[in-house]
């Protein structure tokens, strides 16, 4: 059992300097609006119930909004962990979006409105 603890604490040692560099990454882009989540709502199963909890998520952090794409990535991870009303499916589905948002660079497209997402790995 110690060798297990040991083996994941090492492991989750090695991975926090790319995780504080994907979160670094994420408050060096601008917000992304929650119609991105309306976007994204058939590809990740989203209903109205999930969009407006990350939306309030958003807007009632404790901490403030950085005006970047981490209040998104906050207001996901929160959502996911945080709302016991969701089934274990929507809190991975949510969590899996969150996780794609922090390897992603999104952007609205200029010409159509479209929010683009661009996978920085």
């Amino acid at each position: 059992m110690f060798e297990q603890i040991r083996h994941l604490l090492t492991e989750a040692w090695r991975q926090l300097s790319d995780k504080l560099a994907a979160i670094k990454e994420l408050l060096s882009q601008a917000r992304i609006s929650p119609d991105f989540l309306q976007q994204e709502r058939a590809r990740f199963s989203l209903n109205n119930r999930i969009i407006q909890l990350v939306s309030d998520a958003m807007e009632r952090d404790e901490l403030g909004p950085t005006n970047t794409q981490y209040d998104v990535f906050n207001a996901l991870s929160r959502v996911a962990t945080h709302t016991d009303s969701l089934s274990l499916r929507q809190r991975r589905t949510v969590m899996r979006l969150a996780g794609e948002l922090g390897q992603s660079h999104v952007h609205r497209c200029s010409q159509c409105g479209t929010w683009l997402v661009h996978t920085t790995d």
